[in-house]
């Protein structure tokens, strides 16, 4: 016997009538009302000038108002709370080499928020976990000078 002839037989014949059902009732369709309510979002204001803010309210600052804040007691209790012994010229260094002629004139609130990133990569890659516990002090510092 072979295989073709087996299926055959197995096959139904087309002129056996195939079951029939009852045919589904009609669904009525009725509108679906949502009822979402929209909360208003609070209207944010300006934020006033923080004294402590190493941007006082303003976008971006100048490099030489940078300066003058990281040589002040501000960038002196800054750094000694973050771990760090430096002195002014220290400071300013930092400045120059974490932020450099390709900011241009002024520092934004974003080049300082790129440049504590680029930190904190640098830091992640870091192999040596002395290097790594510097650069967590200058990160907590720049955090705690910029209030990011």
């Amino acid at each position: 016997m072979d295989f073709n002839d087996f299926r055959s037989n197995l096959e139904r014949p087309q002129s056996m009538p195939q079951p029939s059902r009852p045919p589904d009732p009609p669904v009525k369709a009725e509108p679906v009302v949502l009822n979402i309510k929209r909360v208003n979002k609070p209207v944010v204001k300006s934020q006033s000038p923080d004294k402590k803010d190493l941007f006082g309210g303003k976008t971006e600052i100048s490099r030489e108002e940078m300066r003058k804040v990281l040589k002040s007691d501000e960038g002196y209790d800054a750094q000694r709370s973050a771990g760090l012994n430096l002195s002014e010229e220290d400071r300013e260094k930092m400045e120059k080499s974490f932020f450099p002629n390709i900011y241009g004139r002024n520092i934004s609130k974003t080049d300082f928020k790129d440049a504590v990133h680029k930190l904190e990569l640098e830091r992640r890659s870091s192999m040596d976990n002395k290097s790594k516990e510097t650069l967590r002090r200058k990160i907590s510092f720049f955090k705690k000078i910029g209030k990011v």
